[in-house]
């Protein structure tokens, strides 16, 4: 992604109601994931940051393929 198309892509998540309720409502939990997230062990934490970094990756990674559809 060039500098313009990200600056693009932040203006236009700016813009997007539904984006910014997300993010509000992300943001807003936060505090309660981070507080259960420290009651883990530290195995158990890294499994938990695993799983869901790899949520996020195939999210991603389907959203490119999206992009190259036609």
């Amino acid at each position: 992604m060039t500098y313009e198309q990200e600056q693009l892509l932040i203006q236009a998540a700016q813009a997007d109601s539904v984006y910014q309720d997300l993010l509000k409502n992300c943001l807003s939990a936060e505090a309660d994931y981070l507080r259960i997230r420290s009651g883990l062990s530290r195995e158990d934490q890294e499994i938990l940051d695993r799983y869901i970094s790899l949520c996020e990756e195939l999210e991603y990674r389907r959203t490119c393929l999206a992009l190259t559809l036609k």
